[in-house]
C-alpha cells in the first residue's frame, strides 16, 4: 500500500485532513489579516512579525526569525530526520503605500493586491500547524514550517538563499507553497535574469547639436536586433524588453537612456547562450551608434546593472518528493495543473542548486490578476490547498506507527 494512501485509512490522519476543512473560515480570515499588512520586497518586517505570533498562537512557543527576516518553527520527529522545510514567501510585489483594503466582489471573489501570492500559503501553513497540534500528528522525521522574504524580484531571492546558506547542510527536503492551482506541481526550475542597461552619451540641442552620438538611437538598435533573436522553443527560453525610459523632450538629444530586459529559461546551457547574446547585441548597438557619427569629438556609453537572477534547476523525476506530491494529488483526486517540462521559477530554483530535494506546491482556492492590483482570491474548496500539502509533508517525513518516510536522508 502506498503512504498516502495507507495514511487516508488511518483514522488519526483522516480526522487531521478533515479538521482543515473545518478551519477553513479561521484560515481565511488570517489570510485577509496578512494580506493587509504592506509587505514590498525588502519591507517585510511587519508582517513576517504577525505571522510569527500566529505561530505562537497556534501553539509553537519557539519561533525563530533570522537575520534577514525569514520566520520558522519546527515540529520535532520521532528520529529527527529526514528534516523537511516548507515556506510560503511573506513578501509582495506592492508599494508600500498600496491601498490594501479587502474588497469582496459579488461573485464571491475577494479583491486585494497580495491576497493569493504568497498570503494564502502563510494561511494554509498555519492552518497545518494547528492542525498537527489539534490532533496530535507525530511526524518520524523533523518538519520545519515558516515564511521566507524576498522572493519576488527586488528582493533576489534573498529569504530563500540564506535558509540554504544557514540551514541547508540539516536539511533533506524543501517545498515551496506558492503559484496558482491547487494542482500544481513543479519541480523544476525556471532561471531568470533582469538587467537594467543604461545608455549615456553628451545630449545637446536637437537642431543645433545634431550629428551628436544618441543613446535613444543606441538603444533602439539593441532593442530591434534583441526582438530578432531565435531561441529554441525546448527547453522553453524567453526574453523581454519591459521598460523604456529617459530623455527630456522632443527638441533634445537625450544624455541617458535606459531600458530592462527580462531573459528566462528552463535550461542552463540555453540561458548562458541568451545572456551572452544579448549582451553582444548591447556591446554592437553602441558601436554603430558611435560609428555612425565619426565626425563627433563625443561617444554613447552604456553599463549593465543585474537586478537579479535565478538559476535554472534540474532534478530526477524519479525522486520521492517529487512522488510523494503526485501520489497526493492523486488519492484526493485533485487533477494536476501541468507547467510547461514541470518549470516555474520559485524559492525551490535555490534549493533544487544546493542539493536539496524540493517541490513547489499551488495553493488551495483559486486566484487570479496576480502582480496587479486586481488580484483576487476565490474560497472554492480552498481547504484541499492544505489537505494535499499535509499529506505530501507526512508521506515525505513519515508518521509514527504508521508510515515510514519516503525522504531520504542526505549525507
Amino acid at each position: 500500500m502506498k503512504q498516502a494512501e495507507k495514511l487516508l485509512k488511518t483514522p488519526q490522519f483522516a480526522v487531521a485532513l478533515e479538521w482543515l476543512k473545518q478551519d477553513r473560515e479561521l484560515t481565511l480570515e488570517q489570510q485577509m489579516e496578512l494580506a493587509q499588512i504592506p509587505s514590498y520586497s525588502n519591507h517585510e518586517s511587519e508582517k513576517a512579525g504577525r505571522f510569527a505570533e500566529l505561530v505562537q498562537e497556534a501553539g509553537y512557543e519557539t519561533v525563530t526569525i533570522d537575520a534577514v527576516g525569514n520566520v520558522y518553527t519546527k515540529v520535532k520527529g520521532t528520529k529527527g530526520y529526514p528534516r523537511l522545510l516548507v515556506v510560503g514567501h511573506s513578501d509582495t510585489v506592492f508599494p508600500m503605500d498600496t491601498d490594501l483594503k479587502i474588497r469582496h466582489g459579488e461573485d464571491g471573489k475577494i479583491y486585494c493586491p497580495g491576497i493569493a501570492d504568497d498570503t494564502r500559503a502563510m494561511a494554509e501553513i498555519l492552518s497545518m500547524l494547528r492542525a498537527i497540534k489539534a490532533q496530535g500528528l507525530q511526524p518520524v522525521g523533523d518538519i520545519i514550517f515558516g515564511s521566507d522574504v524576498g522572493e519576488e524580484g527586488p528582493g533576489n531571492m534573498r529569504g530563500v538563499r540564506h535558509l540554504c546558506e544557514t540551514l541547508g547542510n540539516e536539511l533533506d527536503g524543501f517545498i515551496s507553497i506558492d503559484l496558482a492551482g491547487v494542482g500544481t506541481v513543479v519541480y523544476c526550475g525556471t532561471g531568470a535574469k533582469r538587467y537594467r542597461v543604461t545608455f549615456r552619451g553628451s545630449g545637446g540641442h536637437s537642431f543645433l547639436n545634431f550629428g551628436t552620438p544618441n543613446p535613444a538611437y543606441a538603444l533602439g538598435r539593441a532593442v530591434a536586433d534583441i526582438s530578432e533573436i531565435l531561441v529554441p522553443a525546448a527547453p522553453r527560453t524567453t526574453f523581454n524588453v519591459g521598460s523604456i525610459g529617459g530623455g527630456s523632450g522632443a527638441t533634445a538629444i537625450p544624455k541617458e537612456m535606459e531600458m530592462q530586459i527580462d531573459i528566462r529559461s528552463n535550461g542552463e546551457k540555453e540561458m548562458e547562450w541568451l545572456d551572452k547574446r544579448i549582451n553582444v547585441i548591447i556591446q554592437q548597438a553602441v558601436e554603430k551608434e558611435n560609428a555612425r557619427w565619426p565626425e563627433s569629438p563625443h561617444a554613447v556609453t552604456y553599463k549593465i546593472e543585474v537586478l537579479g537572477e535565478l538559476p535554472p534547476a534540474n532534478q530526477a523525476e524519479d525522486h520521492p518528493i517529487i512522488y510523494a506530491a503526485f501520489e497526493a494529488l492523486e488519492q484526493l483526486k485533485i487533477p494536476y495543473v501541468p507547467r510547461a517540462e514541470g518549470a516555474a521559477g520559485s524559492d525551490s530554483n535555490w534549493a533544487i542548486r544546493y542539493g536539496i530535494p524540493a517541490v513547489t506546491l499551488g495553493r488551495g482556492g483559486k486566484s487570479g490578476g496576480g502582480h496587479s492590483i486586481s488580484e483576487w482570491f476565490l474560497p472554492e474548496e480552498e481547504y484541499k490547498g492544505p489537505q494535499k500539502d499535509l499529506l505530501t509533508i507526512f508521506s515525505l517525513v513519515g508518521l509514527e506507527g504508521i508510515t515510514e518516510p519516503l525522504l531520504e536522508t542526505r549525507k
